[in-house]
């Protein structure tokens, strides 16, 4: 069921929206205030934001503002209410990264209208290709798996290698039947944190256990990701090299981002990128933030200085 978040503080207009979306299908989560709204946004991950302006303590303005600089709510489509009909208060919205502006009174089938079409450019937007997943999938060193509830709904053939169980193996399987008992705790609980959108990518060494048997300490790298309007868990494993355990550091570079990064370095911005490696803006800007990530840099110059120095490019 499709959900939203909506934040108003006139308690009639509230109800009546509400019960309005909840006829036509929706999971409604309401809130009176900013700061409650904010928490009902992180702890449900609405498909999409209806807000007032006027709000008592937290604007709407802060409330977008505050979405905007967390990366698991920056995308999430936001339709504001207000009664205001000044030119510039509409300009301000926007400008701010609303996608809708509906002044009041409201007309309940308008604003019905606006939602389904706001949530169906935003699902075909994160919705990646499936060219882009195989690409992704097959073009890399690493061992990649995917998540949905925990179970393991597909895996790559270097997975495979690392693993040594076949493709079959892994019909219907959890993840409890590879990570070992005494790091399931730990990791389960990273997996509940990306899901609420509390971290944005589990980066971390682990143990799993192989076919044979054997443990091997493995760096895992995860975060969510759309595929077909889903939302799944990408995995991507490797194991840990002995120098790795001697104290070396080691990041966890794909191919796929060495190709991003060479073309950084070449001075390409992120929509030249996307058209090289027949790719989606999107889909590079998420690469780049993961980098970022991953290198623990700031920036792109910072970004460049230490893989250079690392000879990762």
């Amino acid at each position: 069921m499709r959900r939203i978040v909506l934040i108003e503080e006139d308690l009639d207009l509230l109800d009546n929206i509400s019960c309005f979306l909840k006829a036509k299908g929706f999971d409604v989560f309401t809130a009176i205030d900013g700061y409650f709204g904010i928490q009902k946004i992180l702890h449900n991950k609405p498909d999409l934001v209806i807000c007032d302006v006027n709000l008592t303590g937290l604007s709407g303005y802060n409330v977008i503002n505050t979405l905007k600089q967390i990366p698991s709510t920056s995308n999430i489509p936001f339709v504001f209410l207000s009664s205001k009909t000044d030119t510039n208060d509409i300009k301000m919205c926007l400008q701010l990264g609303a996608d809708n502006y509906i002044a009041k009174p409201i007309n309940l089938n308008d604003l019905y209208i606006t939602i389904e079409k706001r949530i169906e450019k935003f699902q075909n937007i994160i919705s990646v290709s499936e060219n882009e997943i195989n690409n992704d999938f097959n073009n890399t060193q690493s061992g990649i798996f995917i998540l949905n509830d925990l179970k393991i709904i597909r895996v790559n053939r270097k997975f495979t290698a690392i693993t040594g169980y076949e493709l079959d193996d892994f019909i219907n399987c959890t993840i409890t039947e590879i990570i070992v008992p005494e790091c399931r705790s730990a990791i389960f609980e990273k997996i509940e944190k990306i899901l609420l959108g509390a971290i944005p990518v589990i980066d971390t060494e682990t143990k799993i256990r192989t076919k044979s048997n054997r443990i091997k300490s493995i760096l895992l790298y995860a975060f969510k990701r759309h595929i077909n309007k889903n939302e799944v868990i990408w995995c991507s494993i490797t194991e840990v090299k002995k120098e790795n355990q001697k104290g070396q550091i080691s990041v966890n570079i794909t191919n796929r981002e060495k190709e991003i990064l060479r073309l950084v370095s070449e001075g390409l911005n992120n929509v030249e990128i996307g058209k090289n490696l027949n790719i989606s803006k999107r889909t590079v800007d998420k690469h780049r933030e993961t980098l970022l990530y991953k290198t623990n840099t700031k920036n792109t110059a910072e970004l460049m200085m230490f893989c250079t120095k690392k000879g990762i490019i």
